[in-house]
């Protein structure tokens, strides 16, 4: 089951903890034990595509509860969802996915490197990796968070890096590729190690994603939408298959993922 981002969410649990990020709706209710402004919690879940076909199926919903003691628990069925395609809600006039991808375009016909990405305050991956709990938007671009404080509920963020700003960050690149000074008497250069790449992702692996993101810019439309992150790193910073899957997971991004 994918978490979604209940309307009217008050709170989330369970990150402190380690867990995904939960948005509950605190909510009173008149209970027939313990009447009355009973205080509770709501949860919205949606299922994936091989749950839904397996409950068609008249597969049983399964609920599972940590521990050894089980609270009073109600499962129902919310509104059906006005969520279109895109991930953007019908009866928001506001919102216009045809606008976002123009925007993107017009500033990356620009040279910048500009986007939505998901919100880290309530957007978690496996070392960079899809966790597959959340539900990817085909107009932002990329997976959507359950929403938070830091992202204002949208659970995506806005992140644009100019044309000069890349090439500063390519100017630092290029510092930190460089090879050493060839020791005297060494017949061979000596070339930076990957740890040493490695170790320049972790510092600043903003700076490094913006590379990626303006690496990626500057392809084909046609590759730009369908090359991994893994392959393309592999030409960016002079990596192999293997290493390049390891630098994309450091610096939070999925290597399979084309963008």
């Amino acid at each position: 089951m994918i978490i979604k981002h209940i309307e009217g969410a008050t709170r989330v649990l369970g990150k402190s903890q380690g867990y995904l990020g939960l948005p509950i709706r605190d909510e009173m209710i008149v209970c027939t034990v313990n009447g009355p402004e009973t205080p509770s919690m709501v949860t919205a879940w949606e299922p994936t595509p091989d749950e839904l076909a397996r409950l068609n199926a008249g597969a049983p919903v399964l609920l599972r509860v940590l521990g050894d003691g089980h609270p009073p628990v109600m499962i129902s069925v919310g509104a059906p969802s006005l969520d279109n395609a895109n991930g953007a809600r019908e009866d928001d006039p506001g919102f216009d996915a045809a606008r976002i991808a123009q925007v993107i375009e017009e500033e990356g016909a620009d040279g910048a490197a500009c986007g939505w990405k998901p919100c880290t305050g309530c957007h978690e991956t496996n070392e960079g990796a899809s966790t597959g709990h959340y539900p990817r938007s085909k107009a932002f671009g990329c997976e959507v968070g359950a929403g938070c404080r830091e992202c204002g509920g949208l659970g995506v963020v806005w992140e644009h890096w100019s044309a000069r700003d890349l090439e500063e960050m390519a100017k630092d690149l290029d510092a930190t590729s460089a090879a050493p000074q060839q020791p005297a008497g060494s017949a061979r250069p000596v070339a930076q190690s990957v740890e040493t790449r490695f170790d320049a992702a972790m510092a600043e692996p903003g700076r490094w994603r913006v590379i990626m993101a303006g690496a990626r810019f500057r392809l084909p439309v046609r590759e730009r939408r369908t090359r991994a992150n893994w392959d393309l790193a592999k030409d960016v910073f002079g990596l192999g298959s293997t290493f390049a899957c390891i630098l994309c997971r450091r610096i939070g991004l999925d290597p399979d993922a084309t963008s």
